[in-house]
Order: C-alpha cells, then structure tokens, then sequence
C-alpha cells in the first residue's frame, strides 16, 4: 500500500489496494489516511454493488436518504445513484457543502464510485476546513470559539431550487417534506479521530449563527468562506471509471463540477453515519 498526497494540505491517493480483499490491518492504515488527508481514492476498483455496500459498512451504520431529488440503486436503500443524464442542464452537488450537515448527528464519511464518467469534466473539487482553521487569527479564532451555528436543509434546497429552476419538482417537494429540518452545531469542533480543530459552517445549510440574524451573520461566514477556499486548501479530483473516494465531512467541504453538458455522469453514493461529538 502507498499513500501518494495530492495537495500541501489535504488529498491522497493510495495505491495498491484492492478493496475487495483487504485485511483489517490494511483497512486501518486507510482510515488514518483518511482522517490525515481530509479525501483519499482509489483508482481501477472493480466492485458489484454488494462489495460496495459491504467496505461501507466496515466504516459504521450506512444513512438511508428519505430525499425525494436522490434516487437508488434497485434493492439497495443505502446506495445513491447520483446520475446526470445527457439532456440535463443541473446536477446535484454543484455547491460547496459537507453532507446532511443540517442532521442532529451529521454523517462523518461520504464514499463516492465512479460508474459511467464523461469524456471531460465533471471533477469533485474538495477544500480542507482544518487547515483553514490553523491560518485564522488569533482575533477570529476568539470571535468563533464558543459560537454555534443553525443548518437548514430548506435553506439548501431553497438555493438548489432557484439556481436550476427545478424543471420536475424534485426539490419542491424536498422543501416541503423539510419543514422543521435543521439543526445547531459548534462553529468550531475538534475532530474525534485526530484532534484538529475544523471550521463546521458551509455555504449551502448554514443560514446563520445562534444570537445572530443572517444579515448580522453574513459578513463574518462570507470571511470565512473566503479563507477556505483559498487555493492552497483545494484539491480536485479527476474522475475514471472504477474509481473510489472517499472524504471525511467533518474536515472537508466538497463541490461537484457541472462542466460536461450533453453527456452522461453516473455514480453511485454511500454516506456513513456518525456524530460530531
């Protein structure tokens, strides 16, 4: 097994793996990686679906995604088919975020496998939290230790819905099943798996902090959005055939490109529970 880094600050790929048949102590040698690096993948993964959902489970307890806009794989609840047909002009993904961040217990690992990849485009592009943490003032740092912020999933659809103009109704429905869908998180958490401190706000379920309205929140969530996404704490991933990645949602944000109109995207989408405690 070899961990080849991708970025100064976050990503990696591994090689020499086959995630069929590794054994526990190669299994764990890739959760520290994980937990390192913020994403990892893997290239020329040949998996049925059961083999897929089995490494899944060797993580923890599979979310099973109630959302009417995430279709599944046929007898599989917990595999996501995230599918972008040729005629579509939106996909799903195409804003940074950290998965159901608006759950009481936000899922710590999303694990994504390339099924159908179009000729160019399409890359998921991944920003670390954690190292953005490590450059904040020691200003900012005092001004968000303590605070607590509100995650809406309608605040996220909301956006979703008004940036693709929700041609079939998918997103109106999840707004309405959303009603009442939201939770309150540390701005500031310490990941359980290393202990590094990791800026928990995103763009798409952060509406604003506890004590504070939108419009007072705004100025300062927009200061540290722009901090993370400075290039040196990005990374963007190619897609292949038969890859596999996996990123931790605690440390990392991630943006799937909408660059590849009039041809197919396929993959299938696991999401492992856990708490953020």
């Amino acid at each position: 097994m070899e961990v080849r880094k991708v970025g100064g600050y976050i990503g990696a790929e591994i090689m020499g793996v086959d995630l069929t048949t590794c054994n526990e102590e190669t299994f764990q040698k890739i959760k520290t990686a994980l937990w390192e690096h913020g994403f990892i993948y893997f290239r020329d993964q040949e998996l049925t679906t059961d083999e897929y959902r089995q490494f899944g489970q060797r993580w923890g307890e599979l979310f099973v995604n109630e959302s009417p806009a995430i279709e599944k794989v046929p007898g599989y609840a917990e595999v996501e088919e995230i599918r972008k047909n040729p005629h579509e002009l939106s996909n799903i993904g195409d804003e940074w975020h950290t998965d159901q961040a608006h759950q009481k217990n936000p899922c710590m690992s999303t694990i994504l496998y390339a099924k159908v990849i179009p000729p160019y485009g399409g890359d998921t592009c991944f920003a670390s939290t954690s190292a953005a943490y490590d450059f904040l003032s020691e200003e900012m740092r005092q001004k968000l230790q303590g605070l607590e912020a509100v995650h809406s999933q309608r605040f996220l659809l909301e956006q979703v819905a008004a940036r693709t103009g929700d041609p079939d109704g998918r997103f109106a429905a999840g707004i309405k099943k959303s009603k009442g869908s939201e939770s309150i998180h540390p701005v500031i958490i310490a990941h359980p798996e290393n202990g590094k401190a990791c800026i928990y706000v995103n763009p798409s379920y952060t509406t604003n902090f506890v004590g504070m309205t939108r419009e007072e929140s705004k100025p300062i969530l927009d200061e540290i959005y722009k901090l993370i996404l400075r290039p040196e704490f990005n990374a963007r991933m190619q897609w292949q055939t038969n890859s596999l990645a996996l990123w931790d949602n605690r440390q990392v944000w991630h943006y799937a490109s909408n660059d590849y109109q009039g041809h197919l995207r396929i993959l299938h989408r696991l999401v492992v529970k856990d708490s953020l405690q």
